[in-house]
């Protein structure tokens, strides 16, 4: 069957209501919101606690057998984005 794998992506910041999920850390892999538009957050910096990681990674990826690479999700976003409006994806193999 192979290896699979668990993906998600996500927004940080909604013009007119502020960071989502009032900023909260434990919503979004470990790392506040603000922290992965604004402050430049990555993935090493993400919680070893897999509880967490489990609820922010809920997207399963389909078995990939021995493939070395994958390309999980591609987008293009035609709204004006700042760093603080800021896009992202991430994957848990």
């Amino acid at each position: 069957m192979g290896q699979t794998y668990r993906w998600t992506k996500w927004a940080t910041y909604d013009q007119h209501d502020g960071w989502f999920l009032d900023n909260r850390a434990e919503l979004f892999g470990g790392i506040n919101p603000s922290n992965w538009g604004d402050n430049n957050a990555c993935a090493h910096q993400m919680t070893d606690n897999f509880d967490q990681l489990r609820q922010f990674y809920t997207r399963s990826g389909p078995a990939i057998g021995t493939i070395k690479n994958a390309n999980v999700y591609l987008d293009r976003h035609e709204t004006h984005n700042s760093s603080t409006n800021s896009f992202h994806a991430s994957t848990l193999f």
